[in-house]
């Protein structure tokens, strides 16, 4: 046995180490890196590490408790899911807390220091089960390139979960999907509800299991495209440029544009359809010096 973790105090349900591991380990050198989904000095949960050669545990962060009254806090709570380790960073998710009580994206150095919540998952309507961005995440987030890709189990715009991308850093948080509704008689709907494991990346799509819905109502394995990136911007003599994209295979997507990301207006310019292996262009005659700004998305 490398660790046998305490009892928790019947009270509190704190404890020193953490307790109930359920998202599994991974491995950087000699160290094991995992998740406690309770337990820890808030009683919500913890990170920690463990020398599997000299036998050292160190908790590397404890999440604090929630308030009784919201169920909030400010760094998510009930680490469920396991970690993503990248450069010296351990990404993962909470199940619960943060300012909208339903989950969190967080990052943490591998020796504990620099704990920072990257996504806070909104409030769901209590009636409706409804929110913008989804909720409760199980599932450990996958990494590629610059950008961690994950699901939440529940919320987004029809209560079914999500599909989201957030850069490693922070910053913009997108729903790549956002499940269907299920007839309510049925339980059926055509692409799945409720996916609480997490995502495969491969090449330019995610691939990943719902618990539930499909046309079955008994689950669904299901493929979703990245988002469009840029892999090139070449100028021309004109004054034109090109700019070169990598998103879907054969998927549909439409550029925008905008002059200020200070408060943007977007405005569709231009679509096209990607060639098997994701790849498309699109060439703007540019006719002044003013900075403009550039997305895509598949629609």
């Amino acid at each position: 046995m490398l660790h046998d973790f305490s009892s928790l105090d019947s009270n509190t349900g704190t404890n020193a180490d953490g307790a109930l591991p359920s998202g599994g380990l991974i491995l950087a050198g000699n160290t094991l890196f995992g998740t406690a989904s309770a337990g820890g000095a808030g009683g919500a949960g913890v990170v920690f590490s463990l020398d599997f050669i000299h036998g050292d545990f160190s908790v590397l962060h404890d999440f604090t408790p929630l308030d009784p009254v919201t169920a909030t806090n400010d760094d998510g709570a009930y680490p469920f899911a396991g970690l993503t380790l990248s450069n010296g960073m351990l990404y993962g998710t909470t199940v619960a807390g943060g300012t909208g009580g339903k989950g969190v994206v967080y990052s943490l150095r591998d020796d504990g220091t620099g704990f920072a919540v990257l996504h806070n998952f909104s409030a769901i309507d209590s009636v409706t089960g409804v929110n913008a961005d989804g909720a409760a995440p199980c599932a450990s987030v996958a990494l590629s390139g610059n950008c961690l890709y994950g699901t939440t189990s529940a919320g987004g715009a029809n209560a079914n979960g999500t599909v989201f991308s957030l850069p490693v850093g922070g910053g913009q948080f997108q729903v790549l999907h956002a499940f269907t509704a299920m007839d309510p008689v049925t339980a059926t709907n055509r692409d799945g509800a409720f996916p609480v494991a997490g995502l495969l990346a491969l090449g330019n799509l995610l691939y990943g299991t719902a618990f539930g819905g499909g046309p079955g109502a008994a689950g669904t394995v299901f493929g979703v495209a990245m988002p469009a990136m840029v892999t090139n911007i070449v100028p021309g003599a004109d004054g034109s440029i090109t700019l070169y994209f990598l998103g879907g295979p054969n998927s549909t997507n439409v550029v925008q544009s905008t002059v200020s990301l200070a408060a943007p207006t977007w405005v569709n310019i231009f679509t096209n359809i990607a060639d098997a292996s994701g790849a498309w262009q699109f060439t703007e005659p540019i006719s002044t010096n003013a900075a403009k700004f550039y997305r895509s998305y598949a629609p």
